[in-house]
């Protein structure tokens, strides 16, 4: 941690009744903030992975309780779930002049019947985008970061606390010895993060997907991390069909336009799919990725 960040707010905690409000005197200074974590040097990568850090170091991780924070009060409290540590990401992003946009994915979970009667509840009451998580299922939000040299785009996640696409690539997809996250509540939180099955790309977070990256993550991505030795396996076109089949209805249900707890079966074949590929590539020993 780095202490000379420390004291550029003091938290004021206000109690009334049951309710806590969160007062910072004075603001956070953002700009100053990323000056003194990142400098003014260096590539988009390199300053996002000192931001990554920063926020890995200094923060602890919360679930999510639905309340609406500003990046100041999410930063005072030092706590936050994935949006929220992607919100401070992004604003730190924002501050050093390095160009991003928002990542949703959807990954399998290991059966949560409370998380269903969650979800279902809310899909009722507010509609298809709250299907993003359910039985087996579940979102993710994390951001993408433009590569200054050619306009790609690599993964910034701060809950996870990777950086790049082969970083992300081992802690979220490999099939054996994944990278752990450094914060031992994200780690035991990520191990239940099976595989994602959904990745799209929006400008905004709250706006609508602009680009699905499902098969740039899930498949090419994915066998290029072995090689491109994955395409060999007699499961792997069974991975890449409901890959190719069910992210178009998880980026609609993002929008709104489709309920995922009515294509339970599919979300089922993601999960089976994935084990019979890592099967046979521990038997082809191609478990271990590169």
């Amino acid at each position: 941690m780095q202490k000379l960040l420390i004291p550029i707010f003091v938290l004021v905690t206000v109690v009334c009744g049951s309710d806590q409000l969160f007062a910072q005197q004075p603001s956070v200074n953002l700009q100053e903030l990323v000056n003194q974590v990142t400098g003014d040097k260096g590539t988009n990568e390199e300053r996002t992975r000192k931001l990554v850090k920063w926020v890995n170091t200094t923060f602890t991780w919360s679930y999510t309780d639905y309340q609406k924070r500003t990046v100041e009060e999410i930063v005072a409290r030092r706590a936050g779930n994935c949006a929220e540590l992607a919100n401070v990401l992004a604003a730190m992003l924002k501050e050093g002049d390095i160009p991003f946009r928002w990542a949703a994915e959807i990954n399998i979970e290991p059966r949560r019947e409370s998380r269903q009667e969650d979800a279902a509840k809310l899909v009722a009451e507010r509609g298809n985008r709250y299907s993003v998580f359910g039985l087996m299922h579940n979102d993710h939000v994390w951001l993408e970061v433009k590569n200054e040299k050619d306009g790609s785009w690599f993964p910034a996640d701060p809950a996870v606390g990777v950086v790049g696409l082969r970083d992300w690539l081992r802690a979220r997809v490999a099939f054996d010895q994944r990278t752990k996250p450094v914060v031992p509540e994200v780690a035991e939180i990520v191990k239940d993060m099976l595989v994602p099955f959904v990745v799209v790309a929006k400008e905004t977070r709250g706006g609508k997907p602009v680009e699905n990256r499902s098969k740039y993550y899930l498949v090419d991505s994915f066998n290029s991390l072995y090689n491109g030795r994955l395409a060999k396996l007699p499961s792997w076109t069974a991975w890449t069909h409901v890959v190719e089949e069910i992210s178009p209805l998880g980026e609609a249900a993002f929008n709104g336009e489709a309920n995922l707890h009515e294509h339970q079966k599919q979300i089922e074949s993601v999960w089976q799919d994935y084990e019979k590929l890592r099967q046979e590539a521990r038997r082809s020993k191609l478990s271990r990725a590169n």
